[in-house]
């Protein structure tokens, strides 16, 4: 799945307003977590234009499933 910095802004932070930079900092961050922190990435991909690649299946899941899975 290939998505913008500005798609990840509106369907995260939907109605405010984020600046690219939050974007490129909070995947920054998701990079670490995932243990995902030298280049070449393995799991989000930079494409050049501000543009990211998932390479691991992506799933919607309910806040509830969150919340299941944290406990």
């Amino acid at each position: 799945m290939v998505v913008s910095a500005r798609q990840i802004a509106d369907n995260v932070w939907q109605k405010s307003q984020v600046s690219d930079n939050l974007v490129y900092q909070m995947v920054s961050l998701l990079r670490s977590q995932l243990k995902d922190k030298t280049r070449p990435y393995q799991i989000i991909k930079t494409i050049p234009k501000q543009e990211y690649l998932f390479v691991l299946q992506v799933s919607d899941i309910s806040a509830e499933e969150v919340t299941t899975k944290r406990t």
